[in-house]
């Protein structure tokens, strides 16, 4: 949840209504942005309020509203509210299975975040600061500010000592044409600086950027490969409605790993694959051997690029197994500082789950896998049985001396 400081006065705002007590069968309104549509409403009823710990891959601890509004992809983050317009929870989500068994966290569980242990209050605002201003004290300021900044003057290294010159575009999505890309990366302001050019012809540029939108989904990936020793640099996903949004979106992040890239130190690149070292520019490196990454690994990051699967189900399911637990290994919420990284995707119209293992420090590939199951919830299962099973695998392998 993010609290935003906004330049005006006397703007209407929502009341809170009593989560506890709103009745089962008591008509609820959804307010979002489903399909990336603004402001759109749905209605339905307060099916029930449960504990979490009931829904499958919703955690455990809290209270949890669930209601028959109907939802679509985007609407996580809007709002329920009872029929006198008063705020009950924030929408969270769906259960694939059945219609209309959606989800949001009573909104007295999010007001409290404010004073949570260790957590920085919001209610005025006085702590945030405006774009581009300075903190006047220490204890004016956020201790861990968000606010984005510029970036610092670019100083290059000399044409000689560099290694990357072209960069090429590929889209493998029909809804981002390749040269609306190129272009919106040509746009940015860093862009210039950098000193690179497109290559005519992509098999030869220093740097291959791929982007992909899988289908069913608002998940844009992209994936920068730098070609000589085929040593995938950078991998990411922005969420976006269209091709108008998402140019721009993945524009800004392509061209800030371009820029990490091109500071690189002669000769890092040329090192085996995996074997970098950690440097300034943010391209941060692992073990040189898959089964050493993964034998040492101490942390995961769980992503899912599926409807048909939200993350949260395999990351209980991983959790669950005991092996975890015994490993010492947690699941983490942040995906550059975890060492194993796993992507699950579902081709469309198939039953098939498929799971890549990469560490987010080198791009290396750790592992992959696939199995066939009716559902996320029975797919989850299976597929932290594979991801045990390889962790495993390499666990058995004595380590490097």
């Amino acid at each position: 949840m993010a609290a935003l400081r906004i330049a005006a006065t006397g703007l209407p705002v929502l009341p809170i209504g009593n989560s506890a007590n709103a009745p089962s069968g008591a008509t609820v309104f959804v307010v979002s942005n489903a399909l990336g549509l603004p402001w759109t409403a749905s209605s339905g009823i307060l099916s029930a309020t449960r504990m979490a710990d009931d829904v499958p891959g919703a955690g455990s601890g809290y209270r949890i509203l669930q209601f028959t509004a109907p939802l679509a992809p985007g609407s996580s983050g809007g709002v329920l509210v009872d029929a006198e317009a008063k705020i009950l929870g924030i929408v969270v989500g769906s259960l694939n299975v059945g219609q209309n068994v959606n989800f949001a966290v009573p909104i007295d569980s999010i007001a409290a975040l404010a004073n949570v242990s260790g957590g920085t209050r919001f209610d005025s605002g006085a702590r945030l600061q405006p774009f581009g201003a300075k903190a006047t004290s220490a204890a004016a300021a956020p201790s861990n500010p968000t606010v984005p900044v510029s970036p610092p003057g670019l100083t290059l290294p000399r044409p000689e000592q560099r290694q990357i010159h072209t960069v090429s575009v590929h889209s493998k999505t029909i809804y981002l044409r390749r040269e609306r890309l190129q272009d919106d990366i040509h746009k940015t302001a860093m862009f210039p600086q950098l000193g690179v050019r497109f290559a005519d012809y992509g098999q030869t540029a220093d740097i291959a950027i791929t982007v992909d939108r899988p289908v069913m989904t608002f998940d844009w990936t992209y994936t920068l490969v730098y070609q000589p020793r085929s040593l995938t640099l950078a991998s990411g996903t922005v969420e976006a409605t269209d091709e108008f949004d998402a140019g721009p979106k993945l524009a800004a992040v392509i061209v800030e790993q371009l820029a990490a890239a091109v500071l690189l130190p002669r000769g890092e690149l040329d090192k085996p694959t995996g074997a970098s070292t950690a440097s300034s520019s943010g391209l941060r490196s692992g073990g040189s051997d898959a089964d050493e990454i993964v034998r040492t690994a101490h942390s995961i990051f769980v992503e899912s690029h599926t409807i048909w699967m939200k993350g949260n189900l395999l990351q209980d399911a991983l959790y669950t197994r005991p092996e975890i637990r015994e490993w010492g290994v947690r699941i983490i919420d942040d995906r550059n500082e975890a060492d194993i990284y796993i992507d699950v995707t579902r081709p469309w119209l198939t039953y098939d789950w498929i799971f890549k293992m990469i560490s987010p420090k080198t791009g290396m590939v750790l592992g992959t896998g696939k199995v066939t199951a009716i559902d996320g919830p029975a797919a989850a299962q299976r597929l932290a049985i594979d991801i045990v099973n390889r962790i495993r695998s390499a666990r058995s392998v004595p380590a490097t001396p």
